[in-house]
């Protein structure tokens, strides 16, 4: 299917053209599917006796949030956005910030200096 000529198309890019692990980016649109893109693409690039481990498989599938969110921060610095405060492990990627129903402690927080402020 789709996901396994995307995974063949980056170990042909690595292994056969020679492009740098560091300069591929695949974007998927949920962390599931983001940790199977990264087994399959590590199982195939151990078959192809390619050093490629865990971390750089991380860093090359990503989810399409966390993509952008990282090329904010390298173009805006490190901005604080209201749909990301928590609480939680800053580690811990969602797979949507921007579709959670509820507030969160830290935006609650933020809401409530912001109005007592006015």
């Amino acid at each position: 299917g789709k996901s396994t000529t995307l995974v063949l198309r980056v170990v042909f890019m690595l292994c056969h053209l020679g492009v740098e692990p560091q300069r591929l980016t695949v974007i998927s649109f949920t962390n599931a599917s983001c940790a199977q893109l990264r087994e399959q693409l590590l199982r195939l690039l151990a078959h192809w006796q390619y050093p490629f481990d865990a971390a750089q498989a991380r860093q090359c599938v990503r989810t399409f949030h966390s993509a952008l969110g990282s090329l904010a921060r390298e173009v805006l610095g490190n901005p604080r956005w209201f749909e990301q405060l928590d609480d939680r492990d800053p580690a811990a990627e969602p797979d949507n910030p921007l579709a959670a129903g509820r507030l969160r402690p830290a935006q609650q927080r933020l809401l409530k200096q912001a109005y007592q402020q006015c």
